[in-house]
């Protein structure tokens, strides 16, 4: 985001008063910003990408979650969650996940992320063969 994007933002997150786009009353909001990133935050302020106040505003809370890749615990309730979803999204009916896919699931890199994962479970639901046992 530019850095006059950013002013913007911090604007908003300090008076609380922003004024819409063609218009000229300022109206109030009363809102916090979820952010999420993989960069380095204190290179980009350095390198004078990323405002330090809006930095400062934004680092209220903290959490710093390690790559998909360094917590394979996790790879396996994630990859069930996202097969509970897609069998709802789509209707269809799938027991479990066959011991090849966990394998392959605790095996890969996940350079994609959780994100990467969602695609992969979306993909494998939709063009999965139903359970014989669900399939009359």
């Amino acid at each position: 985001m530019n850095l006059n994007r950013q002013a913007k933002i911090l604007r908003v997150l300090q008076d609380q008063h922003f004024i819409r786009i063609s218009g000229s009353k300022a109206l109030s909001a009363d809102c916090g910003i979820i952010a999420a990133t993989n960069e380095k935050l204190q290179e980009l302020i350095t390198k004078g990408l990323l405002r330090e106040d809006l930095y400062d505003r934004l680092s209220v809370i903290t959490l710093e979650i390690p790559p998909l890749r360094e917590r394979r615990a996790d790879i396996l309730l994630l990859a069930e969650h996202f097969l509970a979803e897609f069998k709802r999204r789509y209707g269809r009916k799938i027991d479990s996940i066959s011991p090849e896919v966990l394998s392959l699931l605790l095996t890969h890199s996940w350079s994609g992320n959780i994100c990467e994962l969602i695609n992969f479970m979306e993909r494998a639901v939709y063009f999965a063969r139903e359970s014989a046992s669900s399939s009359r």
